[in-house]
Order: C-alpha cells, then structure tokens, then sequence
C-alpha cells in the first residue's frame, strides 16, 4: 500500500524531449480543436434556435450545481505535492472521489424534476439532465490517470483524449442536429464524450483502480486541497449557482439562448488560454521553489498569451456582426452582439487572471487566491442581478465584465511574490491588436457583402497584426522562440527538475 507509484528519476535527455513534444503537442492540439469546434459551432448555430441553446444552457448549468462537490481538491493537491506519490494516497483519493460523486449523481436525478418545473425546460431538457449527471460519473474516474499524466509531464499523451472527446462530441452533436434531433443532439453527444474520453484515457495512463481509505493521508492532501477547492466552490457560486439565478430572472429559455450562445462566440479564443493554463500548474508547482526560473516562465506565459489572444479577441468583437451573417446563420443572433462584446472583455480579465492564480497556487498561497475568490464573487453577486433586472442577458454580460476590475488585486498580489515587468511583456500584442482591429472593423462594416469577403478581411488582418508585431518585437521574438524550443529556458527548467 506504500508502494511508490511515481516514475523514477528521468534522464536529462528524456526529460527535454518529453516536455518540448508536450508543449508542441499542446500547441497542434490547441490550433485543431480550435477548428474543430469552431466548424462545429457555425453548423449548430445554423441547426438549432436560441430555445435549444437556452435549454441546454439552463440543464447543464443545473446540473454544475453539483459538480463542483465532486472533488476536494485532492486531485490538484496530487499535482502540487513536491514528494513521490503512492499507492496509499492515489486509492484514498479516488475512494474519496467515488463516494462523494455517487452522492452527487444521485441527488441530481431527484432534483430534476423539481428543476423542470422551476427552470422550465421540457422532458428532452430532463434526459439531457441524466446523461450530463452519467457523464459526471465517467468523468470522475479519469482523474487518477490524469493525474499521473501531468506529475511526469506527459503532456503529449493527455491532449489525446481531449481530442477524442472533442472530435466525437461535436461530431455528434453536429450530426443529430442536421437530422433534426434538437435537444437531443446534447444528450448523445454528452454519452459519447464521456465513454470515448474514458477508454483512451485508460489506454494511455492505465492504473489498478483500488479502494482504500487512510486518515492521515487524507488529512494531508486536505491541507492543500480543501483551500484549493474552497476556490472552486466559491467559483460555483460566482458562476454556475448565478447563471442559473440569471435563468430565473429570465424567466425565458430563449434569452438564456442569446447569453449562452454569446459566450459560446465569445470564448472560442479561451481553448488557447486553456492548454496554457493545463500545462502551466503542474510546472510551476515544480519550480515553486526556485522564483528567478519561475520569474522567467511566467513572463513568457504572459508574453505567448498576449501574442496569441489579443488578435482573436479583437478579431472577435470588430466582426461579430459579419460572422453573424455570413457564417451563424443570418439575423437570429443579432440581439446577443452586445453580450459578445462585453463576455470578449471578460475574457481578456480571465488571460491575466488565471495566470497569476495559477502561480500563486503552484507556491502554495492558496489562501491568497480564496480572498481573491471571495471578493469576485461577492462583487458578482451584488452587480448581476440588478443588472440583468434592469438589461436583461446583455445586463447579465456587463456585470461580468464589470466583475473583471477585481482581477487587479489577484494580478498585483502575484507580481509581489514572483517579480516581473507585466507591461512590457503584454504591450506589443496590444498595440498590434489595435491598429489591427481598428483596419478590420473598417473593412468589415464597409466592404464584406459575402463569405468570401469576410474570409479575405480575416486573413488581412491576421497579416499586419503579424507585421506590426514582428516590427515591434524583432529582436526579441526569435530569442522567445528558441527559447520556447527549448534551447535557453527550457534547459534551465530541465535542470532544476533535474535536481529535485
């Protein structure tokens, strides 16, 4: 039950080529799920109405009530321990996880009915409730492989079953759709995700599944991992328990559609900012202890995020109304380009915020990131309803921008533990950005009358946001990129891994 499970200490080599093929696999991962889903979305948009996005939109945030209670934490404290794992702390954790997600998953199929009848959605809102609550299920039993993966760093392997699940999801979400199957189309994309994700992650990072339950083990990952998770469920609160209070207000399925639609749009850019974030905990937990190389990871988090979310985001907001028409299925849509515009702004809150609080997570000030959590959401609180109340949807997406200015406080608490010059890493994509949109939205508003068109205005833009940022950065850029190849930095990170 002591057994260690971790793998031994790698070779220098082994550990450089493992991290540059996950960084690249990241990365091609990133540009193909962003095109799949992307696709995906433009299909489905043209397929189902708002009513169909409002009642998915409603279920799935219903049933998010509950999925934060499905882990304390004991995962991400896996992740963050500086010492080998063992068989002892894997098997309490997932007995620990399986217990409380049973519970949950239970308790989701009473309360649906109540939810019907309060939430009004129908029955095919009801079966799409089960499944997300089966898929729950599924979803727990891959964390202990997952974890596995991302103590050795093998991140090349984890994106594999986030392409699976992301290819038969939209798939078959996309297919059911074009015959007709409205809101069903959810349902059985959700089973299939969840069967598909949970064989490849198995095949790929097997582990013994036991059952077992030690308190001192326990007690230990909680000191991490309860702190970790408060995070998370006042993240529930702040999100997912407020949607569903939105939906309330509502009280209409189609303008829940509009929101939930507009964030949708809006976030395509976030799945970039995502695998950044997923690679980003695991090593800087490995490199809390050394803050000048962690110093330098962070500043080129910072400088690759902004080089590649500010174009998107602008890009975005300057031709929401020419995607609307030419690629999400004409005028239906229009009343949720003000969402857009405001959950894009929001977004661009969450690329400095989820940084910094992954960082001061990885050194373990944790403490830090629930005050932070505690403020956002009472601010959450105190400005959504009254402004969807007075706006409605679009009400709703301005408290979340308005919500962002807390992010400050989280931003400046992190430069104080891990010192780095944020303006100077973020202000050539900013620049380049904004004559960038500036150039789109003009052409855009006067000159695109087809897809073709809006095509052609895309990939201008793209080229004098690259030229404007090459001329701004061309002597620093090619160092970042062998940097980031793993000739500079990386040698550094190698190193101390190395040495622990």
């Amino acid at each position: 039950m002591t057994e260690v499970v971790d793998t031994p200490e790698i070779e220098f080599e082994v550990i450089k080529q493992r991290t540059a093929t996950g960084v690249a696999s990241f990365l091609l991962r990133m540009i193909f799920l962003q095109m799949v889903t992307f696709v995906a979305s433009i299909f489905v948009s043209r397929f189902l109405s708002p009513f169909a996005f409002g009642i998915y939109g409603v279920v799935s945030n219903f049933v998010l009530l509950f999925v934060f209670f499905s882990d304390i934490g004991l995962a991400a404290a896996l992740v963050q321990k500086k010492e080998k794992l063992t068989r002892r702390e894997l098997t309490t954790t997932f007995t620990i996880q399986q217990l409380l997600v049973v519970c949950l998953v239970i308790l989701i199929i009473l309360f649906l009915p109540l939810a019907q009848k309060v939430l009004k959605f129908d029955n095919d809102g009801l079966w799409l409730g089960r499944a997300l609550a089966f898929s729950l299920l599924l979803a727990s039993l891959k964390s202990i492989p997952s974890v596995l993966l991302e103590r050795r760093l093998k991140f090349n392997l984890l994106v594999i079953p986030e392409i699976a699940e992301t290819i038969i999801f939209n798939g078959v979400l996309v297919s059911l759709a074009y015959f007709g199957f409205g809101i069903k189309s959810f349902s059985w994309a959700v089973l299939s995700r969840g069967v598909v994700g949970l064989i490849a992650i198995y095949l790929l990072s097997p582990w013994k599944i036991g059952f077992g339950f030690e308190k001192k083990v326990a007690s230990r990952l909680l000191r991490f991992g309860f702190p970790f998770q408060l995070n998370s469920v006042l993240a529930w609160f702040k999100d997912n328990l407020m949607d569903n209070v939105v939906a309330l207000i509502l009280r209409s399925p189609e303008a829940f559609g509009y929101l939930n639609w507009a964030r949708a749009l809006a976030y395509q850019p976030r799945k970039i900012m995502d695998s950044v974030i997923r690679i980003s905990f695991p090593v800087y937990s490995r490199l809390q202890h050394d803050r000048e190389i962690l110093a330098k990871a962070l500043s080129k988090t910072y400088f690759f995020l902004s080089f590649l979310m500010f174009p998107l985001i602008t890009g975005v907001c300057v031709l929401v109304r020419p995607l609307i028409f030419y690629l999400y299925g004409g005028p239906k849509w229009l009343p949720a380009v003000p969402a857009v515009y405001f959950i894009s702004a929001t977004l661009l809150w969450a690329v400095f915020n989820s940084v910094a609080t992954n960082t001061l997570s990885a050194i373990g000030k944790i403490k830090v990131v629930l005050k932070f959590m505690t403020m956002i959401t009472v601010t959450t609180w105190l400005l959504t309803p009254v402004l969807t109340l007075k706006w409605g949807f679009n009400g709703a997406a301005l408290a979340s921008f308005l919500t962002g200015f807390v992010s400050l406080w989280s931003i400046k608490k992190c430069f104080q533990e891990v010192k780095i010059n944020f303006f100077e890493n973020i202000r050539s994509a900013f620049w380049a950005s904004l004559v960038m949109g500036i150039s789109v939205y003009l052409l855009g508003r006067f000159w695109v009358a087809s897809f073709f068109q809006l095509l052609l205005v895309v990939g201008f833009g793209a080229l004098v946001y690259t030229v404007i940022f090459y001329l701004l950065e061309k002597e620093r850029l090619p160092k970042e990129i062998k940097s980031f190849l793993g000739k500079d930095f990386n040698l550094a990170i190698f190193s101390f891994i190395r040495r622990r």
